[in-house]
């Protein structure tokens, strides 16, 4: 009788502890519960207590979030008229207003948008219907008055998914041989090429260094990328006439990364044994310095530089349900912002404000990219302390 209580006993002990390992206050709440945790209630493990005062989550709008301005007084969201005639729109949504205005439509998918800078426009990509070549999408620029919309690429271009803002008025995007194209407004272009023609799955532009930082495979279907940064600066061509970017790899098998707004650092989630690390390249001195190890999706740094935003699914559920986690970049804090939700977008900062936007499915159950069964959420979030707000 008295060995029987002892197992009992263990066999509680190791629930229990189960139970407090994996975050209990995930576990009670159910998933895609539309929920911010108050973040003294959720707290991570071998982690210093969190600097968040307090966070509130809230639903602002419908549809898919693409961008945030400059300025964070807009964001562009895509969603898909519910009654006929159908149509595909890029919306312009003012956060704290919750207001909506259109400003494009279209018959065909509206697969991407970016503000151009200092909300002077808008590039914006179509993808045309199906085909037995696949369809082709293009980019295009409309001015921020609607009055003037240019064609940034052609039909036989076939461009790919990454976008990335170079300077006002200058987009890079990449083509179907895997160059990457500079175009402005004006129709100026220039053509870069890698010397192995790296598949890029994400860039994002360091004006400081005038470095293209991304994400590259070296065939299509390679599971995982490695993260490069090339300078844009060389004027060195190929065979084919086109500049050539020298990539230099900063780490190996990498998910997802951020470029801190002030080019200083680079934040990326890489594969480390069984789970993912989260670690700062210093773009100062080329250090790396690991931050966390867990099951991690995305990462974005916030509005201070001194912050970042992390999605993270679950061990023990449905791997489509994330929670939203704020962690300083030395590592020292750690706060859970959200319990498990169907997370259908990026996960973008606002630029100026201590504000986290994304888009989630309406249906608890559906798993699908349909823009007409998404909200966007704003979390706003408070430091306990003024001095958390910039990097000491």
């Amino acid at each position: 009788m008295r060995k029987k209580t002892i197992h009992r006993l263990l066999l509680g002990c190791v629930l229990m502890s189960v139970f407090l390992l994996s975050g209990c206050t995930s576990i009670l709440i159910p998933q895609n519960t539309p929920l911010s945790l108050n973040p003294f209630e959720a707290q991570g493990d071998n982690h210093q207590d969190s600097d968040i005062k307090s966070n509130t989550m809230t639903n602002i709008g419908d549809g898919t979030l693409y961008d945030v301005s400059e300025s964070g007084n807009a964001l562009l969201i895509n969603e898909t008229t519910k009654v006929p005639p159908f149509s595909n729109n890029i919306n312009m949504l003012k956060p704290e207003t919750k207001t909506v205005s259109s400003f494009i439509s279209s018959d065909k998918r509206l697969t991407n948008a970016l503000f151009d800078k200092e909300n002077s426009g808008i590039f914006y990509t179509e993808k045309s219907a199906d085909t037995a070549n696949g369809g082709s999408t293009q980019l295009f620029w409309t001015s921020a008055d609607r009055r003037t919309t240019k064609s940034m690429s052609q039909p036989a271009e076939k461009i790919q998914a990454p976008l990335c803002l170079k300077k006002q008025n200058t987009i890079l995007y990449i083509n179907k041989d895997n160059a990457v194209i500079e175009k402005n407004t004006n129709g100026k272009s220039k053509t870069y090429q890698t010397p192995n023609h790296l598949f890029i799955d994400k860039m994002l532009y360091d004006s400081t260094r005038q470095e293209l930082i991304f994400l590259g495979k070296r065939t299509e279907d390679a599971e995982q990328a490695d993260l490069y940064k090339a300078s844009m600066k060389d004027n060195e061509t190929d065979n084919e006439g086109n500049l050539i970017l020298t990539p230099k790899c900063i780490a190996r098998n990498v998910f997802d990364f951020s470029l801190s707004s002030d080019n200083k650092h680079i934040g990326y989630i890489s594969v480390f044994n069984k789970d993912r690390r989260l670690s700062i390249y210093d773009n100062e001195t080329n250090r790396i310095k690991n931050i966390a190890e867990d099951t991690y999706d995305t990462v974005t740094y916030t509005a201070d530089n001194y912050h970042i935003v992390v999605t993270k699914h679950s061990v023990f559920g449905n791997q489509n349900y994330q929670s939203l986690w704020l962690l300083s970049d030395d590592g020292k804090s750690i706060s859970q912002l959200t319990a498990p939700i169907l997370i259908m977008s990026k996960v973008i900062a606002s630029p100026t404000e201590n504000a986290i936007y994304f888009s989630s499915n309406k249906d608890n159950e559906q798993t699908s990219a349909d823009t007409g069964s998404q909200y966007v959420y704003c979390i706003n979030f408070e430091f306990l302390d003024e001095k958390n707000n910039s990097k000491p």
